[in-house]
């Protein structure tokens, strides 16, 4: 219809799911389960800009919404014109809501080319085919999900086989009876999954490869399944990587031929080889990066300076061009593949009754990510 979708969390609540809505301003939303009472819940205020809620699945919306809302299935035309109408690779197709480099969660502009460009990615990081089963239990309001997972099977022919939720006990029975041949996992699955016992579907799948995590070759041994990585991010999509099944372990890949890359220094000048700096980038071919933060242009223009986008992620190169992560020097919480707003869990605990000030840090936890730890002062 030519509309622009913004796909949030389904666990949204209260203030954060209202912060969200009033950012948006949505005409409609679709939404099933849980997601329905956190509706629900909110006042008729926060509500007033939307015209109908369309209900997906089991629940119904209760409150100030109920009368404009209307199931999936009453959205269906039966005749009449094909509602599609023509766009551009330049319009803006969806907003994805990220906690960027730093402060609330931003919504990220991003632009139909955009979002194409990462299925293109994703299908040279996978080789993915018609003949492709591919598996995840992962959320589709995130990147790894939605653009890098559904999306390319559709535009490949590929079969695509939908988890409500990941189960490292029941993980390799899942994949085998599905006919997996590609899994979507988090950096801080695997390990999980490392420390099971050994069980009969260990080797009994047919996966020939794990995306979205690092290389483990013990665990590549044991489960005879190959490890792929890449390096991205919400605002530009993936900008390192390497074409299926060519890879170097601990190597995030080569530059994305759609990009060009530098490790800069504090004041942006390029570093040599071997010295860690952080990562900047710049697109060579366009509307294939956001457009910048839904009413947030003063963040977008701290993010893009000097000609460059700001990764705020730190890394070197080799001489072979390969990148290697080396650490990230942003006000945000890296936890189970998500990026999280310090600020955010902060203004929630802030609003309790009996807490003067808190303050929200990571708390390294294995394989790279963090754990959540809070500091208070009680009134």
């Amino acid at each position: 219809r030519g509309a622009t979708m913004a796909l949030v969390n389904p666990a949204l609540k209260g203030r954060l799911l209202g912060n969200v809505l009033a950012d948006c301003d949505p005409r409609a939303v679709i939404a099933g389960g849980e997601a329905l009472g956190h509706l629900s819940a909110l006042g008729a205020e926060r509500l007033a800009g939307v015209e109908s809620v369309i209900v997906a699945g089991a629940g119904s919306i209760e409150g100030p919404l109920q009368p404009r809302s209307v199931t999936l299935e009453g959205t269906m035309i039966e005749s009449g014109a094909d509602p599609i109408v023509p766009s551009s690779f330049d319009a803006i197709q969806s907003v994805f809501f990220t906690s960027g480099s730093t402060g609330p969660a931003k919504g990220v502009l991003m632009p139909n080319a955009h979002f194409f460009a990462n299925p293109c990615s994703f299908m040279r990081i996978t080789a993915l085919g018609r003949e492709d089963v591919l598996h995840t239990s992962l959320l589709l309001f995130h990147g790894v999900g939605s653009r890098q997972g559904v999306l390319p099977a559709f535009m490949a022919g590929a079969e695509v086989n939908l988890g409500a939720r990941f189960s490292a006990s029941r993980f390799w029975q899942t994949v085998t009876e599905a006919g997996a041949t590609i899994a979507l996992l988090t950096p801080s699955m695997p390990p999980v999954l490392a420390a099971l016992p050994p069980g009969r579907f260990d080797r009994a799948h047919r996966l020939r490869a794990l995306y979205n995590v690092p290389h483990d070759l013990a665990f590549e041994e044991r489960f005879r399944v190959r490890m792929l990585v890449s390096f991205a991010i919400t605002e530009i999509g993936v900008v390192i990587y390497t074409p299926y099944p060519e890879r170097r372990v601990g190597s995030m890949g080569r530059a994305h031929e759609d990009w060009e890359l530098a490790i800069v220094d504090e004041a942006d000048r390029a570093l040599p080889q071997g010295v860690h700096g952080e990562l900047v980038c710049r697109p060579k071919q366009p509307f294939i990066m956001m457009q910048g933060y839904l009413n947030r242009p003063d963040a977008a223009a701290a993010a893009w300076r000097n000609l460059w986008y700001h990764s705020g992620d730190f890394m070197w190169q080799d001489a072979e061009g390969y990148f290697y992560f080396s650490g990230r020097d942003q006000d945000r919480i890296r936890r189970r593949g998500e990026n999280i707003s310090p600020l955010e869990i902060e203004s929630e605990l802030r609003a309790h009754p009996d807490i003067a000030d808190c303050v929200a840090v990571a708390h390294p936890a294995a394989h790279g990510e963090d754990d959540i730890r809070v500091i208070l002062i009680g009134r």
